[in-house]
């Protein structure tokens, strides 16, 4: 019964993927938003109030508070995104693809794949990044809030990111 459940695929070739310059831009940018929150959390920590923000309604004002560890939560976030997708993009033959990986057009599909992980990385360290700062400045200055467009310009470039991974991934086929 358990290999009733096991995936049946024929195996992937194990590619390494060498970074382009763009790919090495991306990493820095990542990075720098993990040492960015870091540091910026690190540097207001003293000055931050027992009550932070926790939630925020549609046009950016804080609706929920709570304490101020909740902050570290959000800081270890941005740290634990990048730590697990800087890991994951390591293995790109063992992702879901929208088309068969052959030996052809594996290692195209392996590129496009962890270019789109990456871009996802940089998306999430500094979405989670500004949210971090947003939850500091308004913990200190309540009449501060979260701008209206953060949720949709967030979710909308996490969005394209993953539209344009999957139609490069049928036009790479």
């Amino acid at each position: 019964m358990i290999g009733y459940f096991r995936l049946r695929r024929s195996p992937r070739p194990k590619i390494r993927i060498e970074l382009t310059e763009a790919d090495q831009v991306l990493e820095a940018m990542a990075f720098l938003g993990v040492v960015l929150s870091v540091t910026t959390l690190l540097t207001n920590w003293h000055r931050v109030p027992s009550r932070v923000p926790m939630q925020f309604d549609l046009y950016g004002k804080a609706t929920e508070w709570g304490s101020k560890n909740t902050l570290l939560l959000l800081c270890g976030l941005v740290v634990l995104f990048y730590l697990l997708i800087t890991i994951l993009n390591r293995f790109p033959h063992v992702f879901n693809y929208p088309v068969p990986i052959t030996e052809q057009n594996a290692r195209r599909q392996y590129a496009i794949a962890t270019r789109a992980l990456r871009w996802l990385k940089l998306e999430l360290v500094w979405g989670y990044g500004y949210l971090l700062a947003a939850c500091i400045r308004t913990s200190s200055n309540p009449s501060s809030h979260l701008s209206p467009w953060f949720m949709p310009v967030f979710l909308g470039t996490v969005f394209m990111t993953l539209a344009v991974m999957i139609v490069g991934s049928y036009k790479a086929r």
